[in-house]
């Protein structure tokens, strides 16, 4: 059994009124990003609680330009040997790695936009 059933993780993608990058043009963007994320956050010792953070994406370039934590309550479940702050940075460093490397399309007007993701561990 994985640490962590991928299917207890949850997120809801909102991308915020600041910033001219459609959530269409963003859409596979992201879903290719939360795809190979869930992939090793499934792999990973289990945890629970939220953590919500907003990506800043250069309007020009489509790059990740910068990652900003807004709310972390995860903390490991209890697990023999497993130490849990080492847990907890392990999932934080997994998922601003694989959002860090995403690439969206750049937009229209070269203005940047962010977009504020929430992901709850059950």
């Amino acid at each position: 059994m994985n640490a962590l059933d991928p299917s207890l993780l949850h997120n809801l993608p909102a991308i915020s009124d600041a910033g001219s990058l459609s959530e269409e043009a963003a859409t596979p963007a992201l879903n290719a990003c939360l795809d190979s994320l869930y992939a090793v956050v499934g792999t990973l010792p289990p945890a629970v609680g939220v953590v919500s953070l907003r990506l800043h994406v250069a309007g020009d370039t489509g790059r990740v330009a910068d990652l900003r934590w807004l709310a972390n309550t995860l903390v490991a479940r209890p697990q023999a040997g497993e130490d849990p702050e080492d847990v907890c940075g392990a999932t934080l460093a997994t998922i601003a790695e694989h959002l860090l490397a995403a690439t969206f399309p750049p937009s229209a007007d070269g203005e940047d936009t962010h977009i504020t993701l929430p992901f709850i561990f059950e």
